[in-house]
């Protein structure tokens, strides 16, 4: 199933954790098709190509990785991304990202195990208004870049 024209269902649940189940509900399911449509599809045309390392994560799934309780993915709204066009990085979409009209809540240039992502999400509608909060990450340490709240 489509959740966008470059972005399915299947690759925004997708988890390395096959032993544990990561089947959204109706509603998560809505807020990944927001999430696609409206912060991954303008991201994808501005810099090429997006392989999704994470998106929605079920309570156990999100445990397992060790994310955090208050986590954007338990709820379909993040996404985990890696650019895969050559000399595009975290830190150069995060600062697209702060200049550009998009609605978003976070953009975290991270890096940790493996290559850097962006992780990228939309503020829970029930919960708070869009932050557009700008950060980085390295070795487990936040660093804020802006806010515009």
């Amino acid at each position: 199933m489509l959740a966008s024209p470059h972005f399915t269902i299947a690759e925004l649940i997708h988890t390395a954790h096959r032993d544990l189940d990561n089947t959204p509900g109706p509603e998560v399911v809505k807020r990944l098709v927001v999430l696609a449509h409206d912060v991954l599809e303008p991201l994808r045309a501005e810099f090429g190509p997006l392989y999704v390392s994470s998106g929605y994560r079920s309570p156990e799934v999100n445990a397992a990785v060790r994310g955090s309780p208050r986590s954007a993915h338990l709820h379909g709204c993040a996404a985990d991304v890696i650019p895969l066009r050559e000399g595009v990085s975290p830190a150069i979409m995060v600062a697209w990202l702060r200049s550009s009209p998009i609605v978003f809540d976070q953009a975290i240039d991270e890096q940790g195990r493996g290559a850097p992502w962006l992780h990228v999400g939309m503020a829970p509608p029930w919960l708070r208004e869009p932050r557009r909060e700008c950060l980085r990450m390295r070795d487990g340490v936040f660093k804020l870049l802006s806010s515009e709240v």
